[in-house]
This record gives structure tokens, sequence and C-alpha cells, in this order.
């Protein structure tokens, strides 16, 4: 279900930017916009679309843990490029333990 909703907002998206190109009423910096910005999500969720299978396979097996580090990580990329510095070492320490303690386990 999650799939066919995806790939029917990527063909609405890829739709209107289509609608746009064809009548070019860029006379506004907004117009041009919404038609650089359709594209875009379009293209994209068309590439999640093809992808879902894989993606979903992938999420069931990372932990929400490490997703939602990520997810951290990023935000905090984006707001502060520098502190990647100090991210990557600190999350691949974070790794070193996490596999260090399941290799104790077994």
């Amino acid at each position: 279900m999650r799939r066919r909703l995806i790939g029917i907002v990527a063909l609405i998206c890829l739709g209107v930017s289509l609608i746009l190109a064809a009548t070019r009423p860029w006379s506004s910096l907004q117009q041009s916009l919404l038609f650089s910005t359709s594209l875009r999500l379009g293209l994209t969720l068309g590439a999640i679309w093809l992808a879902y299978p894989q993606v979903e396979a992938l999420v069931r097996r990372i932990s929400p843990w490490w997703i939602g580090m990520a997810a951290l990580v990023i935000v905090m990329l984006v707001v502060r490029p520098r502190v990647l510095l100090l991210l990557v070492p600190l999350l691949l320490l974070i790794a070193a333990l996490g596999w260090l303690r399941r290799f104790l386990q077994s």
C-alpha cells in the first residue's frame, strides 16, 4: 500500500512539473520554484518507489536506535558542519564498543 502511494505521489509531482514546463508560466520566482521542487520531489520519490523493497528489508535489519542516531547526525551536520570532526570518531567508537560487546557475549 505504501509503495503504491509513493508511486502515485511521484507521478503527481512529475505531472505537475511537466505541465509547468509545457506552459512555462515562470513570470515569478515562485512559479519557477514550484517547477523545480515538484521535479526534484517527483524524481526522488520515483527512486524511492523503485528501491522500496530493498529499503524495507534494510530497515528491518537495522535497529531503530541506529536509524535515530543517523537522523540526529544528519541534522547536526546540516546545522553545524564542523561537528563532523567530532561525530565521526564518536560514532566509530560507539560502533566498536557495540561490536566488542556482542563479541564478548558469544
